[in-house]
């Protein structure tokens, strides 16, 4: 384990000491996540009863699970059966990967813009070996360029398919009705005024379940455990269980509208078959079994999606890790097709790609300008923030007032 994971996995810790017999009693914490870590983990305890992976999780291993499912890179059911060193070395690579300044404003641009034309230029370019193949009758390295471009085609579309799913999921930072948030101030046992309010406000002034979770968080670890304490819970598991069922409802029909958007990615890297036809007995015979078995398994891959866009059941986290595995599988496949092809092929190909890119350079221009607008927003947001922080960071008053 690095030195940076190690060093991650020490503040993880540090911060999910629980000290409570059970997960139903009140607990506190040396970190932040006392309220909004455990209801996590019980809720996905009671989902799971026969599960003994998220039986007996720790909890510091959950929150590693849970960061990791919430930056998108697998499910938080996949997540939890992972060793503690994979979800470390997961999440700080994570982290690494993001930029210093990707708050909302850059990360939802980037995602919504980047995406599609990250989707649209990568299957534009993984085609570019198929084409050529076929154009100059070279049907054995067909053989190997069709599956390329079925896995590196859906990678692509998995990956676009991803971002758009992190859209719809952040629901949680959507601004709370009114009848919301006065029955979070009751349930808080808090007066309905303005400073109460600006309590649980986020950086941007919304009331959202996210900031009300922080809220929690800071209220459970700087109130002394009491009768009233555990009312307090018992009211907010209650408002956050019915604002979810709202909440799951809208990601739901989100879901619905990208279905066919994900349908349309299988669909076009099933293309590659057809390419497939052009190949002839003699070649199938020279391609070593890896081949073979990449055809076959993309039937499974195809089938896979299309039972979990059936059952509605499905994630950011789903398609992220899908498109890691297409391309890891796409990488290996290029490399067997790259042997086969001389040195003047490669560079045919090379211009072609360029040639791609080229048509699609007034896009990425457009794209470009939009990214660094969002960037400059998103690092006035970062100034703000800090500037908040620095003006709260003497407040020592009482959380639970009703001031």
């Amino acid at each position: 384990m690095g030195e940076n994971a190690e060093a991650l996995l020490a503040s993880v810790n540090s911060k999910v000491t629980v000290t409570a017999e059970t997960l139903g009693m009140t607990v506190t914490t040396d970190g932040e996540g006392a309220y909004s870590l455990l209801r996590r983990l019980t809720k996905l305890q009671e989902e799971y009863p026969e599960n003994e992976a998220i039986q007996n999780i720790s909890v510091s291993d959950f929150k590693l699970a849970l960061t990791a499912a919430e930056l998108g890179e697998v499910t938080l059911e996949v997540a939890v059966e992972m060793e503690t060193d994979e979800l470390v070395d997961l999440v700080a690579n994570a982290h690494t990967q993001m930029e210093t300044f990707a708050t909302d404003a850059y990360e939802l641009v980037r995602l919504q813009t980047g995406s599609v034309y990250d989707k649209a230029l990568g299957m534009a370019k993984a085609a570019v070996h198929v084409e050529y193949c076929l154009s100059n009758l070279k049907l054995l390295e067909l053989a190997y360029a069709a599956p390329y471009f079925m896995y590196e085609a859906s990678a692509c579309g998995f990956e676009a398919s991803a971002d758009a799913l992190a859209c719809a999921e952040r629901l949680y930072d959507y601004k709370l009705s009114e009848t919301q948030v006065a029955a979070v101030l009751s349930a808080l046992k808090m007066e309905d005024t303005a400073a109460n309010r600006a309590r649980l406000q986020n950086v941007e002034g919304k009331i959202t379940l996210n900031s009300i979770e922080e809220y929690a968080d800071k209220l459970f670890k700087n109130t002394p455990a009491s009768e009233e304490l555990d009312e307090i819970k018992v009211e907010l598991d209650k408002l956050f269980d019915e604002a979810e069922e709202s909440i799951d409802q809208a990601i739901a029909e989100a879901k619905a509208k990208y279905a066919p958007e994900i349908e349309a990615v299988i669909a076009k890297a099933e293309t590659g078959l057809n390419y497939l036809k052009q190949v002839p007995d003699w070649a199938w015979k020279l391609l070593p079994s890896s081949i073979s078995q990449a055809i076959k398994d993309f039937d499974n891959v195809a089938a896979t999606v299309r039972a979990t866009l059936a059952e509605n059941d499905f994630s950011e986290g789903t398609f992220r890790q899908l498109a890691r595995e297409m391309k890891t599988k796409s990488e290996e496949i290029l490399k067997q097709l790259e042997g086969k092809l001389s040195e003047v092929d490669k560079q045919a190909i090379a211009e072609k790609m360029a040639e791609v890119e080229a048509e699609y350079a007034e896009e990425k221009a457009s794209l470009e300008e939009k990214l660094a607008e969002a960037e400059r927003e998103a690092k006035e947001r970062l100034e703000e923030q800090k500037n908040l922080r620095l003006s709260s960071s003497n407040d020592s008053g009482d959380l639970g007032s009703n001031e």
